[in-house]
């Protein structure tokens, strides 16, 4: 018997490369989850901030609550910043993300001074305002698709058996395995052997339709560890030696979705092609 494919982990990530929360459901959208990505950190010439550049953000945690989020700082006594859904702050700013320059909303001056304080550089935190539009790439999406201020695409689905199979790998090469969490997905799935979302053309759950339309090229933020807060050489080293494709080492795929509608952990999926 063939066993089913199934959701066993959803992530939102409210903040663009701050800490993720796991969560038991999540409200599917065209651009991405609610909440996922829409608001983003950006320096004084409007460029988005990430732990690329800045790898404190790995400490950063929000947590959801009933009027929105708060975030942290972990392992700091510093209080914790409320953030609500929408800002009455009508600051408009023009921040690029990648290629891509829009529109977005300060937040607050309150959140200015609490995130360039925990990072020890200036910064500005915005939002994605009713007037802030991201085209997806078009040779990878359809005309009116978006994404939030995700890298490129709205979702990224990724394989527990593929990660399973890379810390076997790193194992016997004698390095310590890595948590899923380096990955940063959205949708983790079991059932599908290792690699084999690769091949996967468009998933149901439900009323939802996911289209896997481009494999996630992954970046040095791979090998940070957040517990310290030092790049390393693995996983992306050993991933190099076996899921190179021809712009960079892969792992996971990023999606589109079609319909509107929540997602659980335990809900089965369904390979459409």
């Amino acid at each position: 018997m063939i066993n089913p494919i199934r959701i066993i982990g959803l992530f939102l990530y409210p903040i663009k490369s701050c800490r993720g929360i796991e969560v038991e459901q999540a409200q599917a959208a065209a651009q991405g989850f609610v909440l996922d990505r829409r608001w983003m950190l950006v320096d004084d010439q409007g460029r988005f901030m990430s732990q690329r550049t800045t790898p404190q953000m790995c400490r950063i945690q929000p947590s959801l609550n009933h009027r929105g989020f708060s975030v942290g700082y972990l392992h700091e006594s510093i209080p914790r910043l409320h953030i609500a859904p929408e800002t009455d702050n009508d600051e408009k700013l023009q921040v690029s993300v990648w290629d891509d320059t829009l529109t977005a909303y300060r937040v607050s001056d309150q959140a200015d001074a609490w995130f360039s304080q925990v990072l020890q550089t200036p910064c500005h935190l915005v939002w994605m305002g009713p007037d802030s539009q991201r085209p997806v790439d078009p040779s990878y999406g359809q005309p009116g698709d978006e994404v939030s201020f995700a890298d490129g695409y709205p979702y990224l689905i990724a394989g527990q058996e593929t990660l399973d199979d890379l810390n076997q790998r790193l194992v016997l090469a004698g390095e310590s395995p890595v948590p899923m969490e380096r990955f940063r997905p959205n949708i983790v799935l079991t059932g599908l052997p290792p690699g084999a979302e690769d091949h996967v053309g468009s998933l149901q759950c439900g009323e939802l339709t996911f289209e896997l339309v481009k494999p996630c090229t992954r970046c040095v933020v791979t090998t940070l560890d957040t517990a310290t807060v030092h790049f390393n050489q693995e996983p992306l080293r050993t991933l190099a030696s076996y899921r190179r494709g021809e712009k960079g080492v892969l792992f996971g795929m990023n999606a589109l979705v079609r319909g509107q509608g929540v997602l659980r952990v335990g809900d089965e999926v369904r390979v459409v092609r």
